[in-house]
């Protein structure tokens, strides 16, 4: 093989190797994005719930009235 081949050969295997590593680093970064948003919506979910069932327990206590004395 001569060796103009052999850099090219080279250079293409180099090239190969940067654009797989890139490829792999968008689509791992697009997938920690999701899961981030996944987390942050069950968050936002469970405070909504929790503040739900606060505002139910208020409710229930001015609906009940006054402790007795």
């Amino acid at each position: 093989m001569s060796p103009s081949a052999l850099v090219a050969v080279e250079f293409a295997l180099v090239i190969v190797v940067v654009v797989g590593f890139g490829v792999w680093q968008l689509v791992s970064v697009r997938r920690e994005i999701a899961r981030d948003r996944e987390r942050q919506r069950e968050r936002e979910a469970q405070a909504a719930r929790g503040a739900a069932a606060e505002d139910s327990d208020r409710r229930d206590a001015a609906a009940a009235g006054p402790p007795p004395p």
